[in-house]
C-alpha cells in the first residue's frame, strides 16, 4: 500500500510541474505577444479589443480581425495612383478617387 501511494505522489507530483511548465510557457506567449500588439499599435494598426489572451485563448474571430489589419495595411502602403495608374480603371462609373479611401 505504501508503494502505491508512493507511485501516486510521483505521478501526481509530475503533473503538477507539468501543468508548471505549461503555466510559464503560456507566461512567455503572453509576454512576447503583448510585445507583438504594442509594436502593432505603435506602427498604426487598428488592434481594437486584442490583448494576448485573444490569441492564447483561440479567439478566432478577434484574431483573424488583427491578422487582417496588419496584412491590409501591409499590402495597401504602396498602393498609390501615381505608382499605378491603372488603378483608375477599377473604379465604377459612380465612384471617385476620394471613394477609395486612403488610395490617392
Amino acid at each position: 500500500m505504501l508503494n502505491q501511494c508512493q507511485d501516486d505522489n510521483i505521478i501526481l507530483d509530475k503533473q503538477i510541474n507539468k501543468w508548471r511548465e505549461q503555466d510559464l510557457e503560456r507566461s512567455d506567449m503572453a509576454k512576447n505577444l503583448k510585445l507583438a500588439i504594442v509594436t502593432a499599435k505603435g506602427m498604426g494598426h487598428a488592434m481594437k479589443d486584442v490583448t494576448p489572451e485573444t490569441f492564447l485563448d483561440r479567439q478566432h474571430l478577434e484574431t483573424l480581425a488583427a491578422l487582417y489589419e496588419i496584412l491590409k495595411d501591409y499590402l495597401l502602403k504602396d498602393l498609390r495612383f501615381e505608382k499605378h495608374p491603372s488603378l483608375i480603371n477599377l473604379l465604377t462609373e459612380d465612384e471617385t478617387i476620394e471613394d477609395f479611401g486612403g488610395i490617392s
